[in-house]
């Protein structure tokens, strides 16, 4: 997910959620509007605060929201942790 140009999470499932952690982390709260990739018209818009506290998961019937626990190496790389050595570093300790 790229916001204002810089790249914030890649190759994520739950980019929407992902994203907000990513965002609350440097500070930055409010709403954030998903836009389509290809055409740039906004699907959606998630409170940064709560869906930084959310995950998505597939459930017997549909996709839902479950309260977001990290877990080591599992999670989408953001651009900071990949920057920083931090992801890869974190995924050779989870092994």
């Amino acid at each position: 997910m790229i916001c204002d140009g810089e790249l914030l999470v890649s190759k994520s499932a739950d980019a929407a959620c992902d994203a907000a952690r990513a965002l609350k982390a440097k500070g930055i709260t409010g709403s954030l509007v998903m836009c389509d990739g290809k055409t740039g018209k906004p699907r959606y818009a998630v409170n940064i605060e709560k869906a930084a506290g959310m995950t998505v998961e597939e459930g017997p019937i549909a996709p839902r929201f479950r309260r977001y626990r990290a877990r080591g190496g599992s999670e989408a790389r953001s651009a900071e942790m990949a920057s920083d050595g931090l992801a890869d570093q974190e995924a050779g300790e989870a092994a």
